[in-house]
């Protein structure tokens, strides 16, 4: 028993460690097996065709382990099995004994040798297609991944195209991108005259802005700007040096563009790999329909221009002068804030057309314009109201001041100097009728119009270069000197 002991740990120590509870339990199992055979093999009639089932645990064994090791356990159990056969019968055996084991040996060894090869062909296979299984599974979650990102995409196209003011888009693609994509960090970086400036951001709040703004410079130097690239926080951590706030985690830049020119970039971060690089094909589907929106939006702010725009001089036309002038009307009676329009009327204009030809009249109107355009507010309205005339609505304005601002206008247009071709100096005049809410008391937005009208007309007759303000009841003169 020792000595079994012995070659039992002898046998141990070539078996490899992780199978050697596996091998433990083959060693009990095989010894109980020969022990059990080598009783039916002397004490019972010999029976050859039992030397072949005493290696069946050996090829069992060889079928889950390597041929080294199967080879090794085999001659273990041959040594022990020879001891014991001549042990109880020594040289006793018959000749046809040794023949039947020799040959069972040997059918052992060569049914060992063909099963290990199929069983470590079979074990590379499962090996194959459990890898094969991860990698599927892997490609699965990937796919999932991208499909959700494409599903998103689409989501947020479609809510994109319902904007109708281009400054909404940016901020609600940065919102879009996080509720769909479930990115962290996304910042909108504007880029005019190579200046980089961050205009919108949600998250990012453990980075400092001057980091975010230095990173999107120098991508903007060192990369393409008509590529999406996603580039690993660690990398462009040592190429813009000393960033700790960045050293893991991917960057996704998105050109954001126009009609084909460049706007600015679209930076979005995310800590973990969450971002992959298919999600570069994701992104630069979005630029290009981010493109086609911001061009469409354009487009439509260009046309909305055309349509409320007098092309002559640039200034509003009736139509959008009669829009707004309902819409203060509206507001002043609502919350009691006067108002004041304005009406100007070129003195002797078509004498300057005939004179000096059309030409001549149009660079006449275009300056007058500008003029106007110098000396009123933002909140003002001045638009181009017919031929040689002009109206102007001042919200929140009393009669008197906008008075004041009228005279103001046609005392500039007065000491104004025009300029033919040939360089002849040219000087012209305007005429000006005011009318102010509530200190004329009327009903309806037109009526003011009317009553302004009113009173270009009185300043026509009295001489002209003149402004007048009618009061329905009386009316009041104020010649310029």
């Amino acid at each position: 028993m020792q000595s079994l002991r012995h070659l039992k740990t002898i046998f141990f120590k070539f078996i490899s460690a992780e199978k050697r509870n596996v091998a433990y339990n083959f060693f009990t199992l095989m010894t109980v097996y020969y022990v059990i055979s080598l009783v039916i093999l002397f004490k019972l009639p010999f029976l050859p065709g039992l030397i072949p089932l005493l290696f069946l645990p050996t090829l069992f064994f060889g079928t889950r382990s390597t041929m080294k090791e199967a080879i090794l356990a085999e001659i273990f159990f041959l040594i022990v099995f020879y001891s014991y056969v001549f042990g109880m019968k020594g040289s006793g055996l018959a000749f046809r004994d040794w023949t039947f084991v020799l040959v069972g040996t040997i059918f052992a060894l060569a049914s060992m040798h063909i099963i290990n090869r199929f069983s470590y062909q079979l074990r590379n296979k499962q090996k194959e297609l459990s890898n094969s299984m991860t990698e599927l599974a892997a490609s699965y979650r990937n796919l999932e991944a991208n499909q959700t990102k494409l599903v998103a995409l689409t989501t947020i196209t479609r809510k994109l195209l319902r904007v109708q003011e281009r400054e909404k888009v940016i901020p609600l693609l940065i919102n879009l991108l996080q509720r769909y994509i479930f990115y962290e960090h996304i910042a909108y970086f504007s880029l005019k005259d190579g200046e980089v400036k961050l205009a919108n951001k949600l998250g990012y709040l453990n980075f400092k802005e001057d980091t975010l703004v230095d990173l999107i410079a120098y991508y903007h130097q060192n990369y393409s700007d008509s590529e999406v690239e996603t580039i690993s926080a660690q990398e462009i951590c040592v190429e813009l040096m000393n960033q700790s706030e960045i050293d893991s985690g991917k960057f996704i830049f998105l050109p954001v563009k126009a009609g084909g020119e460049l706007e600015g970039y679209l930076l979005s971060y995310h800590l973990n790999s969450w971002i992959q690089p298919e999600d570069e094909d994701v992104m630069r589907i979005l630029g290009d329909q981010l493109d086609l929106i911001l061009s469409k939006l354009d487009l439509l702010t260009d046309t909305r221009q055309l349509a409320i725009t007098d092309s002559g001089t640039k200034l509003y036309n009736q139509r959008y002068f009669y829009d707004k002038l309902a819409t203060i009307f509206e507001h002043s009676k609502k919350y009691k804030k006067p108002m004041t329009v304005a009406i100007f009327d070129i003195d002797n204009f078509k004498e300057l057309n005939d004179k000096y030809g059309h030409l001549f009249g149009d660079l006449v109107l275009e300056e007058i314009a500008n003029m106007m355009l110098d000396n009123v507010r933002g909140i003002d309205v001045l638009a181009r109201y017919g031929g040689d005339e002009f109206v102007l609505i001042l919200p929140e304005t009393g009669r008197k001041k906008g008075l004041d601002i009228a005279k103001r206008i046609v005392e500039k247009v007065d000491a104004y100097q025009f300029f033919t071709n040939s360089g002849e100096e040219v000087t012209t005049s305007l005429s000006g009728g005011v009318a102010a809410y509530p200190e004329d008391e009327i009903d309806d937005p037109v009526q003011l119009v009317e009553l302004a009208d009113s009173s270009l007309y009185i300043s026509k007759q009295a001489g002209k270069n003149t402004v007048v303000c009618d009061q329905l009841k009386c009316r009041q003169r104020d010649k310029l000197n």
